[in-house]
């Protein structure tokens, strides 16, 4: 009996342990991650000559940045 209630006691904790927690979870769940694909940041600004940073943010040497602009 004893054996048995250690086993279940280590499989709950292996079940918490692995769980997915609000902090650290890709939007569409655990198993979005393998279905994603990698995106790569796209030339941004006049002219197409600055890079993004995050969403709605684009930045260029001779410009600067953009922040929550169309650009």
């Amino acid at each position: 009996m004893p054996c048995k209630a250690l086993a279940l006691s280590f499989l709950g904790l292996l079940a918490l342990s692995s769980a997915c927690y609000i902090q650290n979870c890709p939007i569409g769940g655990k198993r979005a991650v393998l279905d994603m694909d990698i995106r790569k940041c796209l030339p941004c600004g006049p002219h197409n000559k600055g890079r993004c940073f995050g969403p709605n943010i684009c930045c260029s040497e001779e410009l600067g940045c953009y922040m929550g602009t169309s650009e």
